[in-house]
């Protein structure tokens, strides 16, 4: 349910992925999940957070947790071509989670992505 609202590419997200397979068998978190959904929801809604930024780091502090580092460095040096610094590395893989939910959200109604450089926003 990605719709490219916020992020053109989740290559280093799906490299992430196929490397927790090949590594452990199967997927490895975190994948966005109901509860991640409805916590957005109440943020937005109780007006604690409206701003894109801030949502993208909230999440992305939860996901940071749950990423594997092994699997995110194999995923960020077959994307960026060279070793990459494994905080910085498994920081992005969250960035990607956190955003992906919010464009969930949005696709689903829950939120509304307005962005207000775009006219008429």
């Amino acid at each position: 349910m990605a719709s490219g609202k916020i992020v053109n590419s989740y290559e280093l997200l799906y490299k992430y992925y196929d490397a927790c397979r090949e590594l452990k068998g199967e997927t490895c978190g975190p994948i966005p999940s109901s509860d991640d959904l409805k916590e957005l929801e109440t943020l937005v809604k109780q007006q604690e957070v409206a701003n894109l930024g801030v949502l993208i780091d909230h999440f992305s502090k939860k996901y940071l947790e749950k990423i594997q580092e092994t699997p995110a460095q194999i995923a960020c040096k077959s994307f960026f071509g060279k070793e990459v610094d494994t905080v910085h590395c498994m920081t992005k893989i969250a960035q990607l989670v956190a955003s992906w939910l919010i464009e969930i959200a949005d696709n689903l109604g829950i939120i509304s992505l307005k962005f207000a450089w775009r006219e008429g926003a």
